[in-house]
């Protein structure tokens, strides 16, 4: 088996949000026909954002997904430069990053 993903497809309570967000810091939509679901080309995969509820149902679970379920994504800049801009973006736009830290020797920072 190849190991890769294809896709990431994350449930969000407000799709029309959820795709303003990931717009504002800079990403473009890979498909703009498709209805109710997302799609960002992230190089050799995508993410997509689908409502919150229908995946519960599509995964056959309880959509409350109270607290946090023990997955994050991340996006690793290539340089300092990148991720002063990505962060100034954030800023600007509504977003909120926590208080950049230091992880296995790389700097990061979580946007939410």
């Amino acid at each position: 088996m190849e190991q890769r993903v294809s896709i990431i497809t994350l449930g969000v309570a407000n799709l029309e949000r959820s795709r303003e967000f990931y717009e504002r810091i800079g990403w473009r939509r890979s498909m703009d026909q498709s209805e109710g679901i997302v799609f960002f080309q992230t190089g050799g995969m995508a993410v997509a954002l689908y409502p919150r509820e229908a995946l519960a149902e599509d995964a056959n679970v309880a959509p409350d997904g109270s607290g946090f379920n023990g997955v994050a994504l991340a996006y690793n800049a290539r340089t300092r430069s990148e991720v002063r801009a990505r962060s100034g973006r954030s800023r600007r736009r509504e977003t909120s990053q926590t208080r950049a830290r230091r992880f296995l020797g790389r700097l990061f920072g979580l946007l939410r």
